[in-house]
């Protein structure tokens, strides 16, 4: 019997072309194919086989435990950085594609109300109602007779006003609207 039959007489039945294979190429490639990893015998005939070639070395065994868990945190990560690349691109890419819906902007006018302004009542106040306990929020002025239609007076009409302080922007015909607890600076045209 040749060296060759006796290195592979204890291993598996099926295995023996995968390692003659290895025998005649030396190739780690054909290495693999065998089941060393979980058949002891193959293994050894594996080694035996490398040794007659003149020492090539065999594949190493896997770290026995090891490769699971490599493989399971190396599909999390690549998971976690598709998912943040996408999400990303979502944030970057979606204001590019955000509309509004004329009939919503429609209804967003309608509710557009007037106040005049106290201590100048030619200036009336675009003023948007609010929701669930905020305020209301000042868009702009106008003068009265433009938006005469539009006009909500009577108590509480302007109450928010009363707490803006009114001033001359220098150099233009233009006034600035400013409350120090609200963020709802406006201008409107100074009468002169």
């Amino acid at each position: 019997m040749d060296a060759i039959e006796t290195a592979l007489r204890d291993a598996c039945e099926d295995q023996r072309d995968a390692l003659r294979k290895f025998h005649e190429t030396g190739s780690e490639g054909d290495a693999a194919r065998v089941h060393f990893e979980s058949c002891p015998a193959c293994d050894r005939a594996l080694d035996a086989l490398a040794a007659l070639r003149g020492g090539a070395p065999a594949v190493p065994p896997p770290i026995p435990g090891n490769r699971p868990r490599v493989l399971a945190f190396f599909a999390a990560t690549c998971a976690l950085t598709l998912g943040l690349a996408g999400f990303v691109g979502y944030l970057i890419v979606s204001p590019f594609f955000e509309t509004v819906d004329a009939s919503e902007l429609d209804a967003a006018e309608r509710r557009v109300r007037y106040v005049r302004m106290p201590g100048r009542p030619e200036v009336c106040v675009a003023e948007y109602p609010g929701h669930g306990g905020f305020g209301p929020m000042y868009l702009g002025a106008a003068p009265c007779g433009q938006v005469s239609d539009r006009v909500v007076s009577g108590e509480g009409a302007s109450d928010g006003l009363r707490e803006h302080a009114v001033v001359r922007i220098r150099g233009t015909g233009m006034c600035l609207a400013h409350a120090p607890k609200y963020d709802n600076d406006f201008t409107f045209p100074c009468d002169d």
